[in-house]
């Protein structure tokens, strides 16, 4: 139905709910033939490159926006962790190294922390100790150098990401920097309504700073939605019942 009215749909698929097996019983082969693209990234590499900024952009915008895809992916920072990781970013960005530019960020923090007086040494060691699993993991998947827009302009109305492996081991990390990417692309261009599905969404990260959360909170002002579905009913008091209490529709089934 989104489809037809002209939306694009992104599905991250962490339960095999949206497998082509399923879509064609629930839907029809040829619609799903015709109208869904299938991308599974544990048997690929991340299809968009989650670090690609615009080179129009001054070094602070870079910053600032690479600021927050790491954020999305390990969470809130201190004001010193935060600081390091922008003096960090600024390095690398001016660096031309042809490392990856995950690598480069390890490479710097290593550097930095070996010159570091003992008063912030702590403090790099507890942002290493954050960068390092999700750094790790991402080297271990790999990336696209495709940006979003490459993506979709390749792919059908509808895209499932299949995502099981990395739902499973990281605690969403990557899914939560990919929704951060995808919500700066659309508010970058919004001429196209874009929603996403995630089922089974008691598995996703939904601390108040999360990319879910944010994308119900400010999604609508650039045509973006979020639709979700579990099979349990949550309290208010936990993260998942506050954010469900903030959607503007919900539809409960026996």
């Amino acid at each position: 139905k989104r489809c037809s009215l002209g939306k694009r749909v992104v599905a991250f698929d962490t339960s095999d709910s949206f497998t082509y097996k399923a879509l064609c019983h629930n839907l029809s082969k040829r619609f799903v033939d015709e109208n869904v693209s299938f991308y599974n990234i544990d048997r690929s590499v991340i299809p968009i490159d989650i670090f690609r900024v615009d080179d129009n952009l001054s070094t602070a915008s870079k910053i600032k926006y690479l600021v927050g895809v790491f954020k999305a992916g390990i969470g809130e920072l201190s004001i010193p962790q935060s600081n390091v990781l922008r003096c960090i970013l600024e390095a690398v960005l001016s660096n031309t190294s042809e490392e990856s530019f995950p690598q480069q960020i390890l490479k710097t923090l290593n550097a930095v922390g070996e010159s570091a007086t003992k008063s912030d040494e702590r403090t790099i060691a507890s942002l290493r100790n954050r960068l390092e699993p999700l750094i790790s993991d991402i080297n271990c998947y790999g990336m696209s150098k495709k940006t979003w827009s490459d993506f979709f302009a390749e792919s059908k109305p509808i895209i499932v990401l299949h995502t099981n492996s990395i739902s499973l081991d990281n605690n969403h990390q990557i899914i939560d920097m990919m929704l951060t990417t995808l919500f700066n692309y659309q508010n970058e261009d919004f001429s196209v309504s874009l929603d996403i599905f995630i089922d089974e969404i008691q598995n996703q990260n939904f601390s108040s700073t999360s990319s879910i959360r944010k994308i119900m909170k400010e999604g609508r002002k650039i045509h973006m939605a979020f639709f979700g579905s579990t099979q349990d009913y949550y309290p208010k008091k936990t993260e998942l019942g506050r954010t469900m209490g903030k959607a503007g529709t919900q539809i409960f089934l026996r």
